[in-house]
């Protein structure tokens, strides 16, 4: 139930994956109370720190902007929802909680839409609260967000442009939130934090009234820095993980992933006149970067104005299964269909990457082809070939 406290409180607010949870630990470090852990999500391979989010407080809002006749991906103006959304919803949540705490917290990224109506239903007060508001690059968290399935699936269409103007609408909603709300507020640029955080923790902990040089100490400990050039390890956060285009300089990186799976292109010789692949059409190219370092390359051939083909998608090893080759796969797919390709043709060896293909992504099965010479499944001696239309999908 819904419960008033004369306490004062955080509320941790900005895009999906743009590092709220980062910074919750962060306060939660500083001293700030999240509530019981009993009623937060549990941590998992996408936030193996743990996310400091209410379960209850996260099903209120997503219920709270589908009863204002939106959805999570694309909730309607804060103002509206306040005033078209059932706000006795707000009701469910136990915070009673928040009473015992000298300072309390609440995170969750539809506060970016639906904080607005909190304050209107008396839920939270705006005299006793202060905002950490989080920021992060729009595409580095639009990635994050289409490689977590369970948000993924929020989208319409499910695509890497879609995730990208979800984002965009949550960060010109919490933008909207921090500068018309009378409530102190407290910016954490994710760039900055992971650049300076020493500083930044500072700041964060004067803003919260914490002078405990222990605490202090505790809370930029929370912040994991990634040295630009080391190779990621396995189960290392991969939240960081940003997709761009690929540039000539990054070939050495991408040909040393490539050669990890022997697939990476090679000149004809006498043995092999004519290979699988002799290079990579680096304008057709995108690269994956986390940690300061490239962990996935992919790329594509145009073949006609309608006709293209996939080429050379990769993934460290070290990084496998961490969500990168769907955000690689993804981006190709949507620059082929901006450039108006309408089949995508996919060659691939191996049973587990044919599934994820047809089941992830809605390929068909068309035929097999022989291949030239020994290239990535060194027992396999034929190319599994797949068609997607990008028309339908």
């Amino acid at each position: 139930m819904m419960s008033h406290t004369k306490t004062n409180g955080i509320i941790v607010m900005g895009p999906f994956r743009s590092g709220t949870s980062l910074a919750c630990r962060m306060l939660a470090a500083l001293g700030t109370d999240f509530g019981p852990a009993n009623r937060m999500l549990r941590p998992d391979a996408f936030n193996p720190g743990g996310y400091l989010q209410r379960a209850d407080v996260r099903l209120a809002n997503s219920r709270l902007i589908r009863s204002a006749g939106s959805g999570v991906a694309w909730p309607e103006h804060p103002e509206r929802i306040a005033a078209c959304g059932d706000l006795s919803l707000l009701q469910g949540p136990a915070l009673n909680w928040r009473a015992a705490a000298p300072l309390w917290g609440i995170k969750d990224p539809r506060f970016c839409a639906t904080l607005l109506s909190w304050l209107r239903a008396g839920a939270i007060r705006p005299p006793r609260i202060r905002i950490v508001h989080v920021m992060r690059d729009n595409d580095a968290c639009a990635g994050s967000m289409f490689s977590m399935p369970e948000l993924a699936r929020q989208l319409r269409p499910r695509t890497l442009v879609a995730a990208r103007k979800t984002i965009a609408r949550y960060a010109d909603f919490a933008k909207w939130h921090a500068t018309h709300l009378d409530c102190p507020v407290f910016p954490v640029r994710f760039e900055r934090l992971i650049a300076h955080p020493s500083e930044c923790v500072a700041g964060l902990a004067e803003f919260v009234g914490c002078l405990d040089e222990g605490r202090i100490a505790a809370a930029i400990r929370q912040v994991t820095i990634v040295p630009a050039g080391r190779r990621p390890n396995e189960g290392d956060d991969m939240h960081a993980v940003r997709i761009r285009k690929m540039r000539e300089d990054d070939l050495p990186e991408c040909m040393a992933i490539l050669a990890a799976w022997n697939m990476a292109p090679r000149l004809p010789t006498e043995d092999t006149p004519d290979p699988e692949r002799t290079g990579i059409e680096v304008a057709n190219g995108f690269v994956a970067e986390a940690g300061g370092c490239i962990v996935g390359t992919c790329s594509y051939i145009v073949h006609s104005a309608d006709l293209a083909e996939t080429a050379s998608l990769a993934v460290d090893p070290a990084c496998k299964g961490g969500g990168v080759g769907h955000l690689l796969q993804q981006a190709r797919l949507d620059e082929m269909r901006e450039r108006g390709i309408k089949i995508v043709r996919t060659e691939t060896d191996r049973p587990e990457t044919i599934r994820w293909y047809v089941e992830h992504f809605g390929y068909r099965v068309v035929g097999t082809n022989p291949k030239k010479h020994a290239f990535s499944l060194t027992d396999v001696d034929y190319w599994t070939v797949l068609e997607l239309d990008l028309v339908e999908t």
